[in-house]
């Protein structure tokens, strides 16, 4: 199974307590662990790594600066910019066939290898659906009737991904409402590729 997370130094911890939570509820699985990080440093790296070994598991670290992230896409005191890196993954991420995207404070409960299965694959993002006030819909051009996805944990099938030419559609949606955006990343999944999304 491969999982990705995205982290600053800030969220370390948390991401640690989330990977034990997933390697002890997955223990025969074979998991490896892609981290695209900003500024993480090696001493924490040190610490994720303490943890994927006990559980015989493998990670791979990734620069946020090895990502060409759209360049309309800014920083600010809200939101850092690694929190949209989980969208150009295929950047970096180019040997698999599904990843899993997980947020650093998610807690996994049970196993999660159905989620890698056949019954998962005919769609470029899997996630669970999401609350948002119609409001939020109408600034970033989606219909009050659509579904919303939540951004916290998505699965993505890398070939159908990267056939939606995502780059090139985020640019688009970012052009248009980059300065209305209220939730990061999850804004832009969903105006963005909206009917590619299965909830």
């Amino acid at each position: 199974m491969n999982i990705l997370y995205t982290c600053d130094d800030n969220y370390v911890w948390q991401m640690g307590i989330s990977l034990i939570s997933l390697f002890e509820n997955n223990k025969d699985s074979k998991i490896i662990i892609y981290l695209i990080h900003s500024n993480v440093t090696q001493s924490n790296q040190k610490k994720l790594i303490e943890i994927v070994n006990k559980y015989n598991k493998s990670i791979v670290f990734l620069s946020l600066d090895e990502i060409n992230i759209c360049p309309l896409l800014k920083e600010n005191g809200r939101w850092p910019l690694v929190c949209y890196a989980r969208l150009f993954f295929h950047h970096v991420i180019k040997d698999c066939d599904r990843l899993l995207y997980l947020d650093c404070d998610t807690l996994v409960l049970s196993n999660i290898e159905e989620l890698f299965s056949d019954r998962y694959s005919k769609f470029a993002i899997y996630g669970a659906k999401d609350f948002i006030a119609n409001f939020y819909k109408k600034l970033i051009g989606m219909p009050v009737e659509a579904s919303n996805i939540n951004g916290g944990v998505l699965l993505f099938n890398l070939k159908l991904y990267c056939e939606l030419s995502p780059d090139s559609r985020i640019f688009s949606f970012i052009t248009k409402y980059g300065n209305r955006i209220s939730y990061a990343d999850q804004d832009v999944i969903n105006g963005t590729f909206g009917m590619n999304l299965v909830f």
